[in-house]
């Protein structure tokens, strides 16, 4: 490279850094089109909407749910790809969508019902119903409402009864196919054995349209008059599964009704993205610092780049309508991190050839072509990976592909391209001395023989692989999960309050949370019990609290205050998982009583084994504790666990626990025991409540 162009190669690198920073700072035009304030921000950084849906009628099936869901979640990444959707026990959906504040406006758009329609090639005089775009995709040539009219939509969604994906042997090259399977209702059948004898007879297809897009255009192959239909072609089992859930989708005889909408705020609070760029920036300076420090003139250049591909990811977002959230700024932190680790590859080599006594141009040369591969290598590697959370997953996981992809295309531009650019032309412009490129090694490194030793270190990989699996198997014999799974993976319950005024996140974080806390011992835990004794310790009136409680989510029956016999209270609570269960309990101790019982009935067999020692160490925190027989709920296998053995375990701990197999037992031996001033807690999800109401009979 001659001087001059080295010098104009760093005056548009200058250029291009003040332009990178005056878009993502105040942007262009009216719009402030490219700045940082423009990005979409997820539930977390920046709140959203929030809206459940409760099933009218009888409890739907686990499919029904499914394919609800999966309709749902479909219709709401129109609004962000960050937005989720989720089951909340058997008969309610949550949805949460980042990024927008009018609630009625998502909930009229929700509302409208997606619609299955299976529609002609051709109309009566021939001409064509759809057919395919410049980019290779069927598209309807008319609308809906033309299409109906002129008689062109042989069946819809109500006329389908079931559709399953499954897969056949091809006759011909034996190969496993990937099908779905059709069943008509009786109407149904009649339609489409007239539909397709005709698309036969004309050897035409018949489209499947839902939801605004033409998603399978099937050949008709033969008359079909007994209901049953195969839609065929090179699809994977996924892609089977999900276009016979969509077809289901649109016969779907769920019906939702919306029973809570509202704004949520952000869950990292209101300075969380202002904190956030203070720390990005200063992780920046330090990674400048020390890659001066150790690298000298490669290390500023590849400061430079670093600041090059802050601007570019923070434009790009913005230019693909990227939603943001804390899984993407760590997607994009990891990207900061492989562009680094790139250029202390490429000079890690130039150090190496400078001390066996090249030339510094030669030893440059040589960095970059020598690390290519490795570079390359790892980062591929990584954009697969990145690829199959985006097909895979959803919501935020998908947000952490699109960023992370996005972090690793940019980073290696700026570390093989950028970088390589700027340092040439540093060295062009007369900074050529060895000493401004790398410290030389003393001497020349021992070389490490990995590969003649590979036995001993595929020895200790191999125990270290085999010690991680060894724990997980213990931790799951003990009940605790093989791994620490989150709320996300598996469930829990939450519980809305409110407060008699507004409070900022802020003010929440400093003063409600450290109370809910120590009263509950977590504070993700809020059930009515620990949230009226925090709202006591925070003040509120009664008539407040009362209130709050009128806004509960999640459940009809989580806490009711039953009555008072003899002088003592009998309180009934939801409370069936230990996390639970010991928030409630310690919450009670807020309360003036002599002696706490808790009667509880333990929710499944498998829920009482994988959580056996939990629930023990939970109903310990009583003074007396009673159990009744474990709900089966549909389950008959025992998995040898019972109450009677859970008895045995929280007496153990030292606190008084018995086990009666009938109701009739526990209701007499309480009248017998209680003394006036007494707190009875009968809990669970079964049948328990019935105790209290007996009892107050």
């Amino acid at each position: 490279m001659k001087k001059s162009k080295g010098i104009i190669s760093l005056i548009l690198t200058v250029v291009l850094i003040a332009l990178l920073g005056f878009t993502t700072v105040v942007g262009f035009g009216k719009g402030q089109t490219g700045a940082a304030k423009n990005i979409k921000l997820g539930l977390d950084l920046e709140g959203g909407v929030s809206i459940t849906y409760q099933v009218k009628g009888d409890t739907p099936s686990k499919e029904d749910m499914s394919d609800t869901i999966y309709k749902l979640q479909k219709r709401v990444e129109q609004y962000s790809t960050e937005a989720t959707v989720y089951q909340e026990g058997d008969n309610r959906i949550s949805i949460e969508i980042p990024g927008v504040t009018d609630a009625n406006e998502i909930l009229s758009e929700l509302g409208q019902p997606g619609s299955l329609y299976f529609i002609k090639e051709k109309d009566s005089d021939g001409n064509p119903n759809y057919g395919l775009d410049t980019s290779g995709h069927y598209v309807l040539a008319k609308s809906m409402d033309e299409l109906k009219e002129e008689g062109s939509v042989v069946l819809t969604g109500t006329d389908i009864k079931s559709a399953k994906s499954g897969s056949y042997q091809d006759s011909t090259t034996g190969a496993n196919e990937n099908v779905v399977q059709l069943s008509m209702t009786k109407e149904g059948t009649e339609k489409f054995a007239e539909a397709t004898k005709a698309a036969k007879e004309a050897e035409e297809t018949i489209a499947i349209y839902y939801d605004g897009e033409l998603i399978s255009v099937p050949r008709v192959n033969a008359e079909i008059t007994d209901g049953q239909a195969i839609i065929e072609g090179s699809m994977e089992y996924e892609e089977a599964e999900q276009l016979a859930s969509t077809i289901r989708i649109g016969g779907l005889s769920v019906e939702l009704e919306e029973i809570r909408s509202n704004v949520v705020g952000a869950q990292l609070g209101e300075e969380a993205i202002s904190t956030s760029l203070m720390a990005g920036a200063i992780g920046l300076a330090i990674v400048f610092v020390f890659m001066c420090m150790v690298y000298l003139l490669p290390g500023l250049a590849s400061s430079l780049a670093l600041v090059i591909y802050t601007g570019l990811i923070l434009v790009l977002l913005n230019a693909f309508d990227i939603t943001l959230t804390l899984p993407g700024i760590a997607g994009i932190i990891l990207g900061i991190g492989m562009a680094v680790d790139a250029n202390v590859i490429i000079f890690a080599r130039v150090k190496e050839e400078l001390t066996a006594g090249k030339s510094v141009k030669s030893a440059l040369n040589a960095g970059f072509h020598k690390a290519m591969s490795a570079i390359l290598d790892g980062n591929i590697t990584t954009l697969i990976a990145a690829a199959v959370l985006w097909l895979k997953g959803s919501g935020t996981v998908k947000g952490f592909a699109q960023t992370l992809a996005l972090g690793i295309v940019v980073s290696m531009f700026t570390a093989l391209v950028i970088t390589r650019i700027i340092i040439f032309s540093l060295y062009a412009i007369g900074l050529r001395d060895v000493k401004f490129y790398a410290k030389k090694f003393k001497k020349e490194r021992k070389i490490i023989d990995f590969l003649g030793k590979k036995a001993i270190f595929f020895a200790i990989s191999i125990a270290v692989i085999a010690v991680g699996f060894v724990t997980m198997g213990v931790q799951s014999g003990k009940g605790e999960g093989a791994l620490n799974y989150s709320l996300e993976f598996k469930g829990g319950t939450a519980t809305t309050v409110t407060f008699d005024k507004d409070y900022s996140i802020k003010e929440i974080d400093s003063k409600i949370v450290p109370v809910v806390e120590d009263v509950t011992g977590d504070h993700n835990v809020s059930n009515a019990l620990s949230a009226i004794a925090t709202a006591e310790l925070l003040g509120l009136s009664m008539d407040t609290i009362q209130k709050g409680l009128l806004s509960f989510s999640g459940t009809d029956r989580r806490f009711e205050y039953k009555g008072t016999i003899d002088d003592v209270t009998i309180v009934d609570d939801y409370a069936h998982h230990p996390t639970e269960i010991k928030a409630t309990l310690k919450a009670a101790k807020h309360y003036p009583h002599r002696k706490l019982w808790c009667v509880f009935q333990p929710h499944t067999y498998t829920r009482t084994k994988a959580f056996f020692q939990e629930f023990a160490e939970a109903l310990s925190h009583a003074d007396h504790v009673i159990l009744a027989d474990i709900y089966a709920a549909r389950e008959t296998d025992t998995l040898g666990v019972s109450s009677e053995a859970l008895s045995d375990a929280i007496r153990s701990l030292g606190t008084d626990s018995h086990y009666f197999p009938s109701f009739a037992e526990i209701e007499t031996f309480l009248k017998e025991n209680w003394n006036a001033g007494d707190l009875v807690l009968t809990m669970g999800a079964g049948d328990v409540v019935k105790i209290g109401e007996d009892l107050l009979k």
